[in-house]
């Protein structure tokens, strides 16, 4: 018994498809999607920037050449809080990445213009190939996401070195 493949979209035959009009569609959507992505995750980081902020106006004092840890207990906690932050404007970023990555292999397929309206949706292997890498300026968000992170995790050491001391 051999398996149908399960269509995922309208049964459309491919001369009445408007191939330049869901190309123009995949390429619009997956544009909507990147500025979305940098709406979302320029607050996220504003935000993790104002906690960073917080931090050093609050928590770290300067006496004549050497910092010094004020309230070591807070500043630990409030760095966790902005690595929080920063964990879940990766995930926010690896997921828009995927959507991105998926609207545009879907225009790029749509664009060749010989395809069914199934093989321009594609199956699991569409999601596989979006889930493989993210779009460069994704990976560049993303730099600047784990500097601070980076800021944050050597902040949270700092402060776990003055506890322990």
């Amino acid at each position: 018994m051999s398996e149908e493949k399960k269509s995922r979209g309208p049964r459309i035959p491919r001369d009445n498809l408007d191939y330049v009009d869901l190309w123009k569609y995949f390429e619009s959507r997956g544009a909507d999607v990147k500025n979305t992505m940098f709406s979302v995750v320029t607050w996220i980081i504003g935000f993790a920037a104002a906690v960073l902020g917080f931090l050093v106006k609050e928590f770290i004092g300067f006496q004549a050449d050497a910092l010094v840890i004020l309230y070591p207990l807070p500043l630990i906690v409030v760095s966790l809080v902005g690595m929080c932050i920063v964990v879940y404007a990766d995930i926010l970023i690896r997921d828009f990445g995927e959507h991105i990555n998926r609207n545009f292999d879907r225009a790029d397929r749509a664009r060749e213009g010989d395809r069914t309206v199934d093989e321009i949706w594609g199956g699991e292997e569409s999601v596989q190939k979006a889930k493989a890498g993210l779009p460069p300026i994704c990976k560049r968000i993303r730099a600047v996401v784990w500097a601070f992170g980076g800021a944050f995790a050597l902040i949270i050491l700092v402060g776990v070195a003055v506890v322990v001391r």
